[in-house]
């Protein structure tokens, strides 16, 4: 599966209107030529100083042009793209060189600013079916997490994520690790942004890298039908815990922290400083009412109650609820479809 970066600019310099004849042709051979060469679906990105403005709207020449009842370009471009790899795949149930047609999907940012710590902002309702988001440029650790955790309240966006390493490149390996821990126990994992590769700052943090990213394969069957639920219901992959104990709000409805696919505590941690990472990390934590296995050591802490935890910089906070359930799989391979799923875990 392969997806392109687009920046869309519209027909005619803008004075074609969306729903013309001209703009309708332009966008569509534009989308589907390279659709026709072998990519799989495309990145809606709208973050330069261009865009498409929604219908009945004619572009000004820069920025995202005006909204429209409401709607701007996000939700607009969203759909265009989404539909037109939709009709794509219906048109073409034979394509070749990628995967079989199946349901279409457009990466598509989740807000009009790029996402940083406390900032709080929410699209167009319509926006939330047109999956995946991502969260802007220069997103750091805490602000990625922030927006993870509250979308998946606030938006019904069960796939809010940033570019894991952040847009910089890391001055320590540790930092790099923090971001493959939190993406892995996310909701998707993306390398992108800068000069992320793992080896390239030593063989310690890229075997700690291979660990983390080894646990997101074994999760596979979990995490699809964590991704069945969330087309059937929108219910989010990562939870906020206020949505199963809002009798414990405000400690259970921070966003520092969440359960990933309802039965794993996950704490982050994050720096002051982005890209430089100490060898260990304190933090609080609420722990919810039950019983919670430490991922790590095996100690079990019962909640409700705050706790301060400290974990050297490859171990990303986790407790596990006891009755909770994973199903994993143990088998080794480059891609999902070429794991053997005829023996599995719980």
């Amino acid at each position: 599966r392969t997806y392109f970066n687009d920046h869309p600019f519209p027909a005619n310099n803008g004075t074609a209107m969306q729903t013309s004849k001209d703009e309708v042709q332009f966008r569509w051979a534009g989308l589907t030529k390279w659709m026709n060469r072998g990519l799989t679906y495309w990145w809606f990105d709208a973050n330069w100083a261009f865009s498409i403005p929604p219908p009945n709207v004619k572009y000004g020449g820069t920025g995202d042009g005006a909204s429209w009842d409401g709607m701007d370009n996000r939700v607009w471009g969203s759909h265009v793209y989404y539909k037109s790899i939709a009709m794509y795949n219906k048109l073409n149930p034979n394509r070749q060189h990628t995967s079989p047609p199946q349901r279409p999907m457009a990466l598509t940012k989740y807000a009009d600013g790029n996402m940083h710590p406390g900032r709080v902002q929410h699209q167009h309702t319509a926006h939330h079916r047109f999956p995946v988001w991502w969260t802007g440029d220069e997103v750091d650790l805490e602000a990625s997490v922030e927006s993870m955790v509250d979308s998946g309240v606030h938006d019904f966006k069960p796939y809010v994520h940033s570019d894991c390493g952040g847009d910089y490149r890391a001055l320590e390996g540790r930092d790099l690790v923090r971001w493959a821990a939190h993406c892995v126990f996310g909701t998707i994992l993306r390398f992108h942004g800068a000069r992320h590769q793992p080896w390239s700052y030593g063989t310690e943090i890229e075997s700690e890298i291979r660990q983390y990213l080894t646990m997101r394969y074994s999760l596979m069957p979990s995490l699809l039908a964590a991704g069945r639920q969330a087309t059937q219901s929108g219910f989010p992959l990562v939870v906020r815990c206020d949505l199963f104990w809002p009798e414990h709000a405000p400690a259970s409805a921070s966003n520092h922290q969440y359960l990933h696919l309802n039965d794993t505590l996950v704490a982050p941690t994050w720096d002051q400083v982005p890209g430089i990472g100490p060898a260990k990390a304190t933090r609080d934590v609420w722990v919810p009412p039950g019983d919670w296995q430490d991922a790590w050591s095996g100690d079990v802490v019962t909640g409700p109650k705050n706790i301060s935890v400290t974990q050297p910089f490859e171990r990303i906070p986790l407790w596990h609820r006891h009755g909770g359930l994973l199903v994993t799989t143990a088998s080794r391979a480059l891609r999902v479809d070429e794991q053997d799923w005829s023996e599995l875990t719980l």
